[in-house]
């Protein structure tokens, strides 16, 4: 089949083929499994990941960089130099503060004394990677762009990868390779040819990318119709100093849960099941994690038990409740209105993650205190850049406390703006203009594959049960009401739960399209999901309603009649799969 924005591509190459990448095609059921047990013939194919898992090259470049650096001044001095860096790692993080908290960790987790991991400011200007006690440096080629090395022993690698993962808090690629330009003219020209952009023009000098993007995102998440896919409203220019820009969506998480531990309670509660990283953000770094994994009736029972016990005792604990609309893989929505009822009598706050309803399909300002969306995935919807946002509801109840909390200096290291390189702004903003057209497309093309397999799912065929938000009242409760120009639909995402692994891999192998990690890019992109996230823990969620059958189908703007075309044929071969061994 002719090459087309998203069908299957070759073990390894980037998905889209392009510098930036964030997912990496793994074509195969096979592949899935051996890239899951770490199998090297297949980390050594790779020609890129998603960028939480496996670091850019340019990255691992400027890790490289400050080891080298660090080797030949700060232990020029000392004997066994050489020795000594071997054994260290190094990672590099876009402010002191995440960089700081990156070491605490190793030293945590890795029960070592403090002193045995180092932060250091990179002044890559002057080849040094000074001590942060040596006042100020010129920094790095970059301007005003600051950057932080930690280094640690080399055996405690996997800790320090840990946080790197879990946070999403290190350096993107691009600002790793505008480090590594040494060029000052080059860089200079690659920003003079990046602002010529009609945007720009129409809106005059004072506005920055990231106040566009700012301003967008509150647009499309008050519902105010805009103008055009490329202007802001004017008008909303007073709320937007309440949305917060980050490298990636779990950069925002984690942000957010350590702004949030001075409030009053002590408990975060995880309502449903987000994607893992987010509970373990939760249970790492809040006071305490309560998770209720399947977001259901009767869990709202018992957690309004709990709260009731906890006011009885008259010992408030419970902080905020974390839960998505809708949640990742099976696409459900918990009951978020009884959710709003039970904060306002219990007094937490409410935390919406509305990556996968997408802002365009779904309302949950009226519901959340806080909103926060992985910006890499719809709102993007290249699959070339990791962004995420945080939005504080301006009419919540709990607001002016937020807002104190989120203009403190002692939390200035977690909502610092330029936490979001401005190329990394640059590229979302101009992604973003599409973004409505985009969904609506995703949410036709996902629609249209529905209908296409409902006939063939049943208890007793091949393909047991399709999981799809409009099968969901709680997800239709929060669909928005349609505007003149966008018409809320249900998401490009679904599920598919085959009767066995066998079935599934058959379906899977002969399926034409991408095959790789991250969703709501503008190609269709597939995954085993247990089978990549939660390889080492099969049992675990499978009480959730996770089976390692399981295929989770992100579906991008191709041509519907092709990607008929397409999923028909691979269920063909997953009901012959079934039928040579019933």
């Amino acid at each position: 089949m002719q090459d087309h924005i998203g069908f299957s591509k070759p073990l390894g190459q980037q998905i889209p083929n392009t510098r930036h990448a964030i997912s990496v095609s793994l074509p195969t059921w096979d592949s899935i499994v051996a890239f899951a047990n770490k199998d090297p013939a297949i980390l050594g194919a790779l020609k890129g990941g998603y960028p939480r898992f496996i670091f850019h090259k340019d990255v691992l470049a400027v890790f490289n960089r400050c080891l080298e650096i660090y080797m030949t001044t700060d232990l020029h001095n000392k004997s066994g130099v050489e020795e000594e860096s071997r054994r260290l790692g190094c990672l590099v993080f876009p402010s002191i503060t995440y960089a700081t908290d990156c070491a605490d960790y190793i030293s945590c987790a890795a029960a070592i004394e403090r002193d045995k991991t180092m932060v250091r400011r990179i002044d890559l200007a002057n080849n040094r990677v000074a001590d942060l006690n040596e006042g100020d440096t010129e920094g790095s080629n970059l301007g005003d762009v600051e950057l932080y090395a930690v280094m640690y022993p080399q055996e405690h690698h996997d800790y320090a990868k840990q946080f790197w993962r879990i946070s999403g808090t290190g350096i993107s690629s691009r600002l790793a390779e505008d480090v590594l330009k040494e060029n000052k003219a080059e860089l200079e020209e690659q920003e003079r040819s990046l602002e010529h952009d009609t945007t720009r023009e129409r809106l005059g000098s004072g506005w920055t990318d990231h106040r566009i993007l700012q301003h967008r995102i509150l647009n499309l998440m008050e519902r105010v119709a805009l103008p055009s896919p490329e202007t802001p409203n004017h008008d909303r220019s007073t709320g937007c100093d309440d949305v917060y820009l980050y490298a990636t969506g779990m950069a925002a998480i984690y942000s957010l849960t350590k702004i949030l531990r001075p409030w009053c309670g002590t408990e975060a509660v995880v309502f449903g099941f987000p994607y893992d990283s987010t509970l373990r953000v939760q249970q790492l770094f809040a006071e305490g994690c309560l998770f209720y994994g399947n977001g259901t009736s009767n869990e709202l029972d018992l957690l309004e038990a709990h709260l009731e016990e906890q006011k009885e005792l008259q010992h408030h604990k419970t902080q905020y409740v974390w839960c998505e609309c809708a949640l990742n893989p099976l696409v459900r929505t918990p009951d978020l209105d009884r959710i709003r009822r039970l904060a306002d009598k219990y007094g937490f706050l409410v935390v919406v993650d509305d990556t996968t309803g997408t802002s365009a399909n779904v309302n949950v300002l009226d519901v959340a205190d806080v909103v926060v969306t992985s910006l890499s995935k719809s709102f993007n919807g290249r699959a070339d850049i990791m962004g995420g946002s945080i939005v504080m509801n301006r009419q919540g109840r709990h607001y002016h406390k937020l807002h104190e909390l989120f203009t403190s200096p002692e939390n200035a290291g977690y909502t610092n703006s330029q936490l979001l390189y401005h190329r990394d702004a640059k590229q979302i903003e101009f992604n973003s203009r599409d973004y409505l057209p985009r969904v609506a497309k995703m949410n036709e093309n996902a629609a249209r594959l529905v209908d296409m397999l409902t006939p063939l799912a049943g208890p007793n065929r091949p393909l047991q049960r399709i999981y799809y938000t409009r099968d969901d009242p709680n997800y239709r409760a929060r669909m928005r009401q349609e505007t003149t120009n966008f018409v809320p639909g249900y998401g490009g995402l679904f599920s598919l739960a085959f009767s066995s692994v066998r079935v599934a891999r058959a379906f899977f192998d002969a399926l034409d399209v991408c095959k790789g990690s991250s969703l709501g890019a503008e190609m269709t992109l597939c995954q085993p999901y247990v089978q990549t996230v939660f390889a080492k823990r099969k049992e675990w969620v499978a009480q959730y309603g996770l089976d390692e059958a399981l295929v989770r189908c992100s579906i991008g703007v191709e041509d519907a009649e092709v990607l008929e075309k397409v999923f028909r044929a691979a269920m063909e071969t997953a009901e012959n799969a079934a039928a040579d061994h019933p």
